[in-house]
């Protein structure tokens, strides 16, 4: 099977743990209690990370409201232990597990969307068990981190009287999870520790193999939408910047052009920005550009700048697809015979241009090749290599330079 996500591979061992710590006087108001909680999660931590040195932790609590207590990118164990020991009491005693696990899903994803290294993702909640709050959003986020792979633990410490939950089996059942139901607190330092290796270390043949998993469900649940220009242009400045195309930032990032060059519009007629590094798109541009990825979905492509999943708006891939289905019943442009020449024939002016495709100037003595319909130029090196990419097509312009351009010479001429 096709490794859709290149180097980010689920068959290794190596985690990102999120733990969802209830923090109500419920589940956190007994300083026994605590001490045992804090302790068990304590040599969790140390734990896996004597399996799996790479593993990360992050660190929320929840009540009627969530705090992320520490994030996957500040995790250090001692940085952890100073999160945990810095845990406040919620003056509630409201536990809202929409809220707490909605938080932890959020943090698991954007860890997800950097796609650095390979990973497997776990949640492990902390709770008495009794929730409060309207609604069944935890259902519906129990079943997508079923589609795509996070498993998700729950230990439940057990009040006076207290019933197992329902909620937190059904949880764990469909993520294939493990749950826990503790009547001593003097159980769940035991406990936690035991579940440090996670069921992919533990029991293999519990989690879904590469084949089973959606890998391309996956990537679209977890790609970020694009920021509108009514979004991302927010002061009269940023506007300047983008109409006069002064700041490199704003120039696309794909085409490295003003103009869009699939719908031929200026920068603001169908622009957008990445969310992560803020860098300017054409949307149309970054349909091509995920139309042209064999790693995701159509709709899905990776910003060039930061390597974020993003997704192509809804109603550009839809055109995009429309497009590419009538390119396919028309018939084929004619080709046109593209130009090569030594730079310095054109004298002084040839100390300015630059390459359409790496952006780089010439050097003295170079032979390029020149686009006359829309007057591109490219090194050598470079045609070969955007001829590959583009079906034999100008990056700028989409003249068709013909299938044999390099590998016969047909079609090029040299001004005399």
């Amino acid at each position: 099977m096709t490794d859709i996500l290149g180097t980010y591979d689920l068959e290794k061992k190596i985690e990102d743990v999120v733990i969802l710590l209830e923090n109500t006087k419920k589940n956190y108001g007994n300083p026994d209690r605590v001490v045992e909680i804090e302790s068990g999660i304590i040599n969790l931590v140390q734990t896996k990370l004597t399996m799996e040195a790479k593993a990360r932790f992050a660190l929320i609590t929840f009540s009627n409201r969530h705090k992320v207590e520490l994030d996957f990118e500040d995790f250090s164990l001692e940085a952890f232990q100073e999160a945990l020991y810095g845990v406040e009491l919620s003056p509630s005693d409201v536990a809202n597990l929409n809220v707490g696990l909605n938080a932890a899903f959020e943090t698991t994803v954007k860890s997800m969307q950097k796609l650095v290294e390979g990973k497997n993702f776990r949640i492990i909640i902390i709770t008495e068990g009794s929730f409060e709050g309207k609604g069944r959003k935890w259902e519906e986020l129990a079943t997508v981190a079923s589609k795509v792979g996070i498993g998700i633990d729950a230990i439940q410490v057990s009040s006076a009287f207290g019933s197992q939950s329902d909620i937190l089996q059904s949880i764990s059942k469909k993520t294939m999870g493990a749950y826990f139901y503790i009547e001593s607190i003097s159980e769940i330092e035991g406990v936690l520790t035991s579940i440090a290796p996670g069921k992919a270390a533990a029991v293999d043949d519990a989690f879904q193999s590469r084949e089973d998993r959606d890998m391309k469900g996956l990537l679209e649940v977890i790609a970020a939408d694009l920021i509108t220009l009514e979004e991302g242009i927010t002061t009269v400045e940023d506007l300047k910047k983008l109409v006069t195309q002064d700041d490199d930032n704003m120039k696309c990032g794909i085409c490295h052009s003003p103009d869009c060059m699939f719908c031929k519009g200026p920068a603001f007629s169908c622009g957008a920005f990445c969310p992560e590094c803020g860098r300017f798109f054409h949307q149309h541009c970054c349909a091509g550009w995920a139309e042209s990825q064999k790693d995701t979905p159509k709709s899905v492509f990776k910003c060039p700048v930061c390597f974020h999943l993003l997704k192509v708006p809804g109603t550009v891939h839809r055109i995009s697809v429309l497009k590419e289905a009538l390119i396919e019943n028309q018939r084929q442009p004619p080709t046109i015979d593209i130009k090569k020449f030594n730079i310095n024939e054109i004298g002084a002016a040839g100390a300015v241009k630059f390459c359409a495709w790496c952006r780089n100037v010439f050097e003295p003595n170079e032979t390029v090749f020149n686009c006359p319909k829309c007057g591109a130029f490219y090194h050598v090196d470079c045609m070969d290599i955007m001829t590959d990419k583009t079906m034999n097509r100008c990056r700028v312009c989409d003249a068709n330079f013909g299938k044999s351009l390099l590998k016969s010479g047909g079609g090029i001429q040299r001004i005399i």
